[in-house]
């Protein structure tokens, strides 16, 4: 008896076959020509992303965190739960992947990218590097409807030309994912416990992590090699590292700003903590002049 299997299409009937999702979209397999298609600068952006503590997310995603009794708190931790919870996860990331970036859900146009790999909770693409960024940002609105905003995913990413070897750009871009991640979780709570950081402020947050983590890349290099090297000409010149830890250093600046991050933003930020200052003869003081 022959088992026929079909690859992101359904068949029914005497044409009943195994569906099998794959993560495959690829609107061009020349990295030059994914690079030509960019708005601007024509480069490749390189795209690393994985959802955030989703082990975390598997072993008590389930818990009644309220109840005291610990038989009662896993009551709905169940084996059938968790499975299932694996299966859409993989649906996500397999089979909802192909119609985020070309289009089809949301009825725009389709992206200059290609899916190097997609499933479990990751995704590699390449592509032209306006279109990379797009691509992250619908994955990322995607992931948060489809998790009604129980999950998140950060995402590192890359911009080089088109012959810079796909390999190592897989590796710098892991490298600044993880340093993200690590910038998010080290000042998101601090920051929403002070009400400066809400749900519409996450991707502007993003943008600083992303800033740090290639301010971090361009001076860990700098630590390593030096600010300037020897041309084969023999002339000494700065390396490009230098004006991109500047330049990346200003965008951190002016995230801080906005987010009252530096002694002197913070001191102009009024945050609201639910606390009524209009009863409060002090607040009116020191705020309207004693006015009231």
């Amino acid at each position: 008896m022959a088992r026929v299997y079909t690859k992101n299409r359904f068949c029914a009937g005497l044409r009943y076959s195994t569906r099998i999702y794959v993560g495959d979209y690829a609107a061009d397999n020349s990295m030059a020509a994914l690079a030509g298609a960019s708005e601007g600068v024509p480069r490749l952006g390189v795209c690393r992303m994985d959802v955030d503590d989703l082990g975390q997310s598997f072993v008590s995603g389930y818990e009644c965190a309220a109840e005291s009794d610990p038989v009662k708190r896993q009551h709905f931790v169940t084996l059938s739960r968790t499975a299932a919870f694996s299966r859409q996860m993989s649906l996500f990331f397999k089979g909802y992947i192909n119609p985020i970036l070309s289009g089809e859900f949301e009825h725009c146009r389709a992206l200059q990218v290609a899916v190097v790999y997609s499933g479990g909770d990751d995704v590699f693409l390449v592509g032209a590097w306006t279109d990379v960024l797009e691509g992250a940002r619908r994955i990322r609105e995607a992931l948060r409807r489809y998790t009604c905003g129980a999950l998140t995913i950060s995402a590192g990413i890359g911009i080089y030309g088109d012959h810079f070897p796909i390999r190592q750009a897989a590796s710098l871009t892991a490298g600044l994912e993880d340093e993200a991640k690590k910038e998010w979780k080290r000042m998101a709570k601090q920051m929403e416990q002070l009400g400066i950081l809400t749900e519409i402020d996450m991707a502007a947050f993003a943008g600083y992590c992303q800033a740090y983590a290639r301010w971090k890349e361009a001076e860990e290099f700098i630590t390593q090699h030096g600010t300037i090297v020897k041309t084969p000409s023999g002339y000494w010149q700065q390396v490009p590292q230098v004006s991109i830890a500047q330049t990346y250093l200003k965008i951190m600046n002016k995230f801080c700003e906005q987010f009252g991050l530096t002694p002197s933003a913070r001191s102009r930020i009024v945050t609201d903590n639910g606390d009524d200052k209009e009863s409060d003869a002090m607040e009116l003081l020191l705020i309207k002049g004693g006015g009231g």
